[in-house]
């Protein structure tokens, strides 16, 4: 009897330990998915106005709690003697541990764009 009872408390321990990671790998994907909008939204801006998008910060509306905020970063790394004709476009998520999960989210998008 007490086997059982030891044998059912490890498998609602695995079943509760499934759960929670479970939850956090979902709440991974809608942060991917989030960032992957912003970043499709900046590609279709012009060349000049997705400059001037940089330090841009933006809330994360499919994760709940919408505690997630993104942050974008667009840089200018164009080569020398060639200024302002290829950007970087930096598009993250992260969040501290028991924010949105009990596990941190850290989800970083990054593309390049050239002027041409």
């Amino acid at each position: 009897m007490m086997v059982l009872a030891i044998a059912m408390l490890g498998v609602m321990g695995l079943l509760l330990a499934t759960q929670q990671h479970n939850a956090s790998t979902s709440e991974a994907n809608l942060a991917t998915k989030a960032c992957q909008e912003v970043l499709e939204q900046l590609r279709a801006l012009s060349y000049d106005s997705m400059l001037a998008q940089n330090s841009l910060t933006f809330v994360a509306k499919k994760i709940h709690p919408s505690w997630a905020i993104g942050q974008v970063d667009v840089t200018d790394v164009s080569p020398a003697g060639d200024p302002d004709t290829k950007a970087e476009i930096r598009v993250r998520i992260q969040t501290q541990p028991g924010q949105v999960s009990k596990r941190p989210l850290n989800v970083e998008l990054v593309s390049w764009r050239s002027r041409r």
